[in-house]
């Protein structure tokens, strides 16, 4: 009886699922995931695709994501690492090894295959739309924080200003000189004395 039963999670093209709901410990199943690609270069959607023994024994079946995307989750052993296992989808078909160190029982086992290669054009595509998303989420994440940023700049420099302008103000009235208008015409112009003081009211013009 063969050492390996497949167990197979859903498929998914952003989230992978959860491996929390598997039924065996990180030492007892590997991941195998990939894409799978026609011979002109657009990604095999919605297909039925395989894993199986190099001896014919079905492991596991599952279906490929608008992208070409699958993924499997494998129950194992640590015998066997190293074993050869094949991908099959209609006439497509790729051969793939368990690569994964026995020793390494906490951390997930991942085997990542490809069957075909995307198109140029679908991968400069997708690199477009990959950075569009990037961007926008640094957009909506820092935005705010360089409007309030900005507003602040723009207040404090308001301030900076009002005060100076008052301070120039201020400055000029300082340096205008003292003059006092004659009321009457008749009568002499009061002056300031020479020491900067005022002369009294009952001194009389010689």
């Amino acid at each position: 009886m063969s050492l390996l039963a497949a167990t197979i999670l859903a498929a998914t093209i952003l989230a992978p699922a959860p491996f929390a709901a598997a039924t065996h410990e990180v030492d007892h199943r590997i991941t195998v995931r990939g894409s799978i690609y026609e011979t002109d270069g657009t990604p095999r959607a919605r297909s039925t695709i395989s894993v199986i023994d190099p001896g014919g024994e079905m492991l596991g079946t599952t279906e490929t994501s608008r992208s070409g995307k699958f993924q499997f989750l494998l129950h194992l052993h640590n015998e066997d690492a190293g074993r050869t296992l094949v991908l099959r989808s209609g006439e497509l078909s790729q051969e793939f090894r368990l690569v994964f160190d026995p020793a390494t029982t906490r951390k997930e086992r991942i085997v990542k295959v490809a069957i075909g290669v995307l198109a140029p054009e679908l991968r400069r595509r997708q690199a477009i739309l990959k950075g569009a998303g990037i961007a926008g989420l640094i957009a909506i994440t820092v935005g705010p924080a360089i409007v309030a940023l900005t507003a602040g700049r723009r207040k404090k420099r308001r301030g900076k200003h009002g005060g100076m302008a008052a301070c120039s103000a201020a400055a000029r009235r300082d340096k205008q000189p003292q003059v006092v208008a004659a009321l009457n015409p008749g009568k002499a112009v009061n002056s300031l004395k020479p020491d900067g003081t005022k002369p009294s009211s009952g001194s009389k013009r010689r």
